[in-house]
């Protein structure tokens, strides 16, 4: 559980950040009892962790939870507070900012000429929907090194 010190630490150190915002719905029902009420105000605390500059990705931390990114995305979207993420943010913490860390963004994170062909395709365009409608938004398509998957 993060702290204000330890805010200022991450701020001074740049190590990379891993959070999963999938965690949040169902934690929130019963971790404040585990930790406390003023504890919880630095739980889950994503705004804040990309406000240290440090590189965040997400994940979902699967088979523990669900795959799907579209569940972390709207759950860092939606946590009802000031450290909801942008979905700029969100975006860039389940895609590029993982290719930069793990040094791997000069074949892939973006698609362009020369790079894998990772991506997927949602059954809507996420950047024009409603935050309430992005929760049921589908994966329709995955795509590794430009081969379609077959689920």
């Amino acid at each position: 559980v993060l702290n204000e010190e330890l805010l200022e630490r991450l701020k001074k150190s740049k190590i990379t950040l891993s959070i999963q915002p999938s965690f949040y719905q169902s934690d929130k029902f019963w971790a404040h009892k585990m930790i406390g009420q003023n504890r919880m105000k630095y739980s889950y605390a994503w705004k804040s962790l990309f406000d240290t500059g440090c590189p965040v990705i997400c994940g979902s931390d699967a088979p523990i939870d669900e795959i799907n990114p579209i569940i972390g995305i709207n759950n860092a979207l939606t946590r009802g507070d000031n450290e909801n993420l942008t979905l700029n943010d969100a975006i860039l913490g389940y895609t590029i900012n993982g290719t930069v860390v793990t040094d791997s963004f000069s074949n892939s994170g973006v698609l362009s000429l020369g790079k894998f062909a990772n991506f997927i395709l949602l059954s809507n365009d996420i950047f024009k929907a409603n935050i309430s409608e992005i929760e049921n938004i589908k994966v329709e398509k995955t795509y590794i090194k430009g081969e379609l998957l077959g689920l």
